[in-house]
């Protein structure tokens, strides 16, 4: 009788230490596939800011080189104060662009932190 309850017994270690061993491969594929998740959406994030941000910089070469001819031109004076305008409304808008990638930075360092709280939840 001993001996049978400690082969059940037994039986039962071995299929808890089974089922253990699955619930933990299990979590671990799910946080492989979302950290594969995260890094194709991080991944995708950057290459939409970088594309941005080249973009503007083409924008910005553009307009700077077409006030270069006008200095050029000896119209300056005529169009000082409008070079002055658009070289202050340039500045702004990087800085407002800095400003939203900061923000979307942010973002993104809120949403993995978020994550990395939930997954270590669901961990516990």
């Amino acid at each position: 009788m001993i001996t049978k309850r400690s082969s059940e017994t037994e039986t039962q270690l071995q299929d808890t230490e089974l089922l253990l061993r699955n619930v933990k491969g299990a979590f671990q594929m799910q946080q492989d596939e979302i950290g594969k998740r995260e890094d194709k959406i991080v991944r995708e994030i950057q290459l939409l800011l970088l594309n941005d941000r080249t973009q503007w910089q083409q924008v910005k070469a553009q307009i700077l080189h077409r006030l270069g001819e006008l200095k050029g031109m000896g119209e300056v004076a005529d169009f000082a104060e409008s070079i002055n305008e658009i070289t202050a409304r340039l500045s702004t808008e990087q800085n407002e662009r800095k400003h939203d990638d900061q923000e979307i930075i942010d973002l993104l360092n809120d949403v993995c932190f978020k994550m990395s709280q939930k997954l270590q939840d669901d961990g516990n």
